[in-house]
Order: structure tokens, then sequence, then C-alpha cells
């Protein structure tokens, strides 16, 4: 488990400084702008599921 969580928080932490970078870039680089906003969000979204996925396996598991 500590290691899908490590996942999850390196997933996001990168999600995060993709779409910080875009924002910084602003419009001097139109495509990169877009491709580091569509990988932030693609990895915030992959970490929100993996994290959804986790505690709901851990709702489900007996004693839990």
């Amino acid at each position: 488990m500590r290691h899908v969580s490590r996942v999850g928080w390196t997933l996001t932490a990168l999600g995060v400084i993709g779409i910080v970078g875009a924002l910084v870039a602003g419009a001097d680089s139109t495509a990169r702008s877009i491709a580091a906003l569509a990988f932030g969000l693609g990895a915030s979204i992959a970490a929100i599921a993996e994290a959804t996925i986790v505690l709901t396996k851990r709702k489900r598991a007996p004693g839990a």
C-alpha cells in the first residue's frame, strides 16, 4: 500500500508541476503549454483514480 501511495503522490506532484509550468510559460509556447496541461491533468486524474481504487479496496477488506 505504501508503494501505491507514493506513486499517487508522485503523479499528483508531477501534475501540479506540469500545470504550473504551463501557466508560467503563458502564450509564448502554446504547443508546450497545451502538452504540459494535458500531462498535468492526465497525471492528476490518474492519481485521483488510483486513490479512489485504494480507498474502495480498504473499505471492502475484511477487518478494515
